[in-house]
């Protein structure tokens, strides 16, 4: 479970004082899929993006860099 704290989506709800089950509570998501949200085993939906985002504060592209890269030539 190392590496996945090293993401940032963990790495965005530890910035906040949260630890995993806490940030899964306040975003009204269970635990599993948060774990599988920041493995990138799983994508969020824009419902569970916008919850993420409004609850983290930041932008989806911080959050999901992987999701929201640009390729450009």
């Amino acid at each position: 479970m190392g590496k996945l704290l090293q993401t940032p989506l963990a790495r965005a709800w530890r910035a906040k004082g949260m630890d995993a089950k806490r940030f899964a509570e306040a975003c009204n998501l269970s635990l599993t899929y948060v774990y599988d949200l920041a493995a990138g085993r799983r994508k969020p939906s824009a419902d569970t993006l916008a919850r993420i985002c409004l609850v983290l504060d930041k932008r989806p592209e911080e959050l999901f860099p992987d999701i929201f890269t640009r390729n450009i030539a």
